[in-house]
């Protein structure tokens, strides 16, 4: 049971506002989802919303005393916060502000340009988007001709209002701005930070493929034009992406061209962030000793930086990277150090990560006395971060320990929590599922379609909902008959018999279609019926880098169809329906294979590059680990 909880880089792209600023030495910190994965963390350093307030508090009590005579003057203050902003964020908005009360004054509209841009990557770290995004509605810039007949101050104007809305989240609108720009701007450093950041909203949005395209698109700017920090940015977010997609060797190939770089850009911060994400992607190829090396480098910079985050958020990838080689007492040195720096910062998000992996750690170990304390104690953390997806999976690993400590009573209540969670999520769910149905295709759906659609999902929610009656009384009867007698080895037989039973009653989806008339052909049924039967008869599952664009080539139908269709009739995500496929074969092979066949060789054969995403994987859909499923084998047979 390995729930191991991190952090995921994500580098954004927002920072590139204008040609003398060299990008953002920050990342945001991306909420994962709690899973079975270990993934590795690097945060972008943060100041406090309150900065921005005291900036503007301060210079009110001056009123005009404080503001710039010339333009030239403006132009001087502009170049001297440049030289400081990242690293005294709380003088440069003082100076800031200055700026923009200077220009306002002057009607010097290039002052409030360079405001917006330099304002716009502080808000990264210290906030204040809306506010921003309010100012330049005072300014009415998109009618204002100041800005309008001078193409340069208008556009980055606008790229500027783009990002904002990134930053808050509201990504289709930041995504019709960048679009315009695309479209209508002819300079190339505008152009490349849009790329960017398009890069980053498509890799939050789960499009990988437009991610990757958009960022390289951006790099071959940066690398033309010898902007070395943006380029090294550039190829740590391709990194990124490419892990994401387990696409490790070739996220190494990028993170190995940023590293002979950072030399020459003598710049810590961002040296951190790659030394950071090469730990974590070593580890992820199961490379533990070169993940620490990494680690430690990253580690050091943060010392010297005194950044507190910086080394909070290290120690505890160190710790992860310890638990892979099994050193259970360094590992825990290195979580004990992070939860102490992430208390001292007053960070629940760092505590609740860190009380996760050390309950890893001690259920690793074989202590599920203390694991089971690590974990309660992150079950209150998730409850007051209010994490729902993370409070299910915490209820159910708890009530796998309770079992463990043999703790009947308690295994239940907490299995019981997980599943009334998980139901309310489904409900969510399904429900979000029709609604965005309704507005896609109110034009191009006829009304029947629609009701089909509402009609099965709510087959599939009386189907889940008989399924957890069924278990609840299946549970009280096991309780009241005997079920205090019942032990891990007949768990895992009873896991076995369930998963035999899985695979015999398989029948594939083109043998319960065969009878449909080939009108289905337009409609979403019909491509999830093309798709499966894709996976089916060419085993499209076995390609370990398969992503969305080949089926594309393959079925002949949209990406955005087929990714609905598997979502509506799958009520799986694209790569949740590929582990499907995948894990299925693995069952199979095992079922079949010689006593010398190794585990290994079917993780390759189910289109797996890591060992650790096909473990946690097969466990997720089977309940057990394969080394678990096949030790069963031999009592089978025997039985």
């Amino acid at each position: 049971m390995k729930f191991l909880f991190a952090l995921v880089m994500l580098v954004p792209w927002v920072a590139l506002m204008c040609q003398d600023i060299a990008g953002h030495d920050g990342t945001t910190l991306d909420v994962a989802t709690l899973d079975n994965v270990t993934q590795d963390v690097v945060v972008q350093e943060g100041t406090n919303l309150a900065d921005r307030t005291a900036a503007i508090d301060t210079l009110s009590q001056f009123g005009t005393e404080v503001q710039i005579d010339t333009e030239v003057q403006i132009d001087q203050a502009i170049t001297e916060v440049k030289t400081y902003y990242l690293q005294d964020a709380g003088k440069a908005l003082e100076q800031l502000e200055v700026i923009r009360l200077s220009s306002e004054k002057l009607g010097y509209p290039t002052g409030i340009v360079e405001y917006m841009a330099l304002s716009t990557e502080l808000s990264q770290t210290v906030g204040g988007e809306d506010q921003l995004l309010a100012y330049l509605e005072t300014l009415a810039f998109e009618t204002n001709k100041r800005f309008r007949e001078n193409p340069d101050l208008y556009y980055r104007l606008l790229l500027s209002k783009a990002i904002l809305l990134s930053n808050l989240q509201r990504l289709n609108e930041s995504l019709e701005i960048f679009t315009r720009l695309e479209r209508e701007s002819e300079d190339p450093f505008i152009l490349a930070v849009a790329y960017g950041t398009m890069g980053v909203i498509f890799n939050r949005m789960g499009e990988y493929d437009k991610a990757l395209d958009k960022t390289l698109k951006s790099i071959e700017y940066f690398k033309k034009e010898n902007d070395t920090k943006n380029y090294v940015f550039g190829l740590t977010s391709i990194a990124n992406i490419l892990t994401v997609n387990d696409r490790n060797q070739e996220a190494l190939s990028y993170l190995n061209e940023a590293v002979t770089n950072l030399d020459e850009l003598q710049n810590a911060r961002m040296s951190f962030n790659v030394y950071s994400t090469l730990g974590v992607l070593y580890k992820e190829v199961e490379q533990y000793d070169e993940s620490i090396t990494y680690h430690k480098k990253a580690l050091d910079i943060a010392v010297t930086l005194q950044d507190p985050m910086y080394e909070a958020i290290t120690s505890l990838n160190i710790g992860n990277s310890y638990l892979g080689l099994e050193d259970y007492e360094r590992a825990l040195q290195f979580y004990q150090r992070s939860m102490q720096l992430s208390r001292r910062l007053d960070m629940d998000y760092g505590i609740y990560i860190n009380f996760i992996n050390i309950g890893s750690l001690y259920t690793e170990s074989g202590d599920f006395r203390l694991a089971a304390v690590a974990l309660d104690s992150a079950l209150v953390y998730a409850i007051k971060l209010d994490y729902p997806s993370e409070k299910s999976t915490l209820y159910k690993n708890l009530s796998e320990l309770y079992m463990q400590l043999g703790d009947p009573v308690r295994e239940l209540e907490y299995y019981k929590k997980h599943v009334e969670i998980k139901d309310e999520l489904f409900n969510e769910e399904k429900n979000r599922a029709i609604e965005d149905l309704r507005i896609k295709y109110e034009t191009d759906l006829k009304e029947q379609d629609l009701e089909l659609v509402a009609s099965e999902l709510e087959n599939k929610t009386i189907q889940f909902q008989l399924t957890l009656t069924l278990v609840g009384l299946l549970l009280s009867m096991l309780f009241g008959g005997g079920f205090f007698f019942i032990r891990q080895n007949q768990n895992l037989q009873a896991l076995y018999d369930r998963n035999l039973e899985i695979l015999n009653n398989y029948v594939p989806v083109k043998e319960i279609q065969n009878h449909e008339k080939d009108d289905a052909k337009g409609s979403l049924k019909g491509v999830f019926q093309k798709v499966t039967v894709a996976m089916e008869e060419q085993k499209l599952f076995k390609q370990a880098d398969l992503t969305l664009a080949d089926l594309v080539s393959t079925v002949d139908v949209n990406e955005k169809y087929i990714s609905q269709a598997i979502s509506l009739y799958g009520n799986k995500s694209f790569y949740q329906f590929l582990h499907y496929y995948r894990i299925n074969k693995a069952r199979r092979l095992l079922l079949e294979a010689e006593d010398d066949l190794q585990i290994k060789e079917i993780m390759f054969d189910c289109g797996y590059r890591s060992r650790s995403t096909f473990i946690n994987a097969f466990k997720e859909y089977t309940g057990m680990t394969p080394s678990q499923f096949k030790s069963r084998l031999p009592q089978q047979e025997s039985s």
